[in-house]
């Protein structure tokens, strides 16, 4: 191996593993199961409908490819969204309201950029997805809630929020996550209600991260539609993070603002991304399988659930596609659980990638699992589980 090749193998093989011969590094670190990654795959019946997508039509979308794409959505793409939205949340959606975006991060970055000014911010709960990355991208400032369980959220989160922004005026924005990542919980329908109010008295938008909204009782319906921005992917719900397609629902008198914006910004997601995203709703809707991912991945959850239960130490219940271990009751410590169970081709994530890098508060001493890829969840959780059984 040359000095390059040896310097960038983590990164390389990281990001870009589905690009690489495996024989390619000498040395290479074989996962045996992948039990962290967020991402959502190896589901073979979806397979075979990307299989039909290739041979039937992408030469036809290929070659469509000799343009710009706009920044008004493709409306093919748009219609189709809009109906779905529209009868899961019973609110009036139109193929206009919605703005497709170079993932859900991209969609989250540009309207932190639209309604926040450089000394106003955004609230969020901790620990969380990396969202703070998207913020310093928007150059806007941030504020935290710590919540640790589905019973702390549903507690405590309304009357945190209402502190936090009266202390904080200049709080322009809510970000919330349903199923949260990582810790799994789901908002209760009096908290969202209450939620929904506070935000209302303080005239803060609301931006609801739905990435995992079929993976538990559905909450947007709870919410005022005209305070309320949907940010959605393809990345979970349609299994294609690789696309990098991504869209906004917004109330139609918003669109004054996000449009221009957003049209002045950048061009807009890879045309060849909006086309094969359209040709997989297209087909998923006519097949009567848009939610076929999802109920791929609530199996799996159910199997990864079964065999935690034989763990000596107990794991809450959580919604979605990720599960908590926590160790703040025992003598070990999350991050050397997880360089164990690496070492023994387990892939998990430490908890201390769901907390910004200068935040110094108290951490909660966990490892997220994920059933998002690993297609063989009941052997890759049996040696998990035997492996953190011989450490306590």
């Amino acid at each position: 191996m040359n000095f390059l090749e040896r310097n960038i193998k983590a990164d390389v093989t990281r990001f870009f593993q589905p690009l690489i011969d495996e024989t390619y590094f000498e040395d290479k670190t074989i996962i045996e199961y992948d039990l962290g990654i967020g991402n959502v795959g190896n589901i073979s019946e979806f397979d075979e409908i990307i299989k039909e997508i290739v041979e039937e039509s992408f030469p036809k979308l290929l070659i469509r490819c000799h343009k710009y794409p706009g920044t008004q959505g493709y409306l093919p793409l748009n219609e189709l969204l809009a109906d779905i939205y529209q009868k899961k949340s019973g609110f009036s959606i139109k193929p206009e309201d919605i703005i497709l975006t170079i993932g859900g991060s991209d969609a989250i970055t540009e309207l932190i950029q639209i309604y926040c000014s450089h000394d106003e911010g955004i609230v969020y709960a901790l620990p969380s997805f990396p969202y703070w990355g998207m913020t310093a991208k928007a150059n806007a400032k941030e504020y935290y809630i710590v919540i640790t369980s589905q019973k702390e959220f549903n507690e405590s989160f309304p009357s945190k929020l209402e502190e936090t922004l009266t202390i904080n005026p200049n709080i322009r924005l809510l970000l919330i996550n349903f199923p949260n990542n990582p810790v799994g919980y789901n908002g209760a329908e009096q908290t969202c209600k209450e939620i929904n109010e506070i935000c209302a008295k303080h005239k803060v938008k609301i931006l609801f991260d739905d990435i995992y909204g079929g993976l538990a009782e559905w909450r947007i319906k709870l919410f005022d539609p005209k305070n309320l921005f949907i940010i959605d992917s393809f990345s979970k719900r349609f299994a294609m993070p690789g696309l990098r397609l991504g869209f906004i629902i917004a109330p139609t008198n918003e669109m004054k603002n996000i449009r221009p914006f957003i049209a002045n910004q950048y061009v807009g997601p890879s045309l060849i991304s909006i086309l094969v995203g359209y040709e997989i709703v297209k087909r998923l809707a006519e097949k009567d399988k848009l939610d076929f991912v999802f109920k791929k991945i609530k199996l799996r959850k159910e199997t990864i659930n079964n065999e935690l239960k034989k763990l000596k130490i107990k794991t809450e219940k959580t919604f979605g596609m990720y599960v908590i271990i926590d160790f703040t009751e025992t003598d070990l410590n999350a991050r050397d659980v997880y360089n164990k169970l690496l070492k023994e081709k387990i892939r998990t994530v430490p908890y201390d990638l769901f907390y910004p890098p200068f935040y110094k508060g108290t951490k909660r001493n966990f490892i997220r699992l994920s059933v998002g890829m690993e297609p063989n969840v009941k052997q890759g959780s049996q040696k998990l589980v035997k492996i953190i059984n011989e450490l306590l």
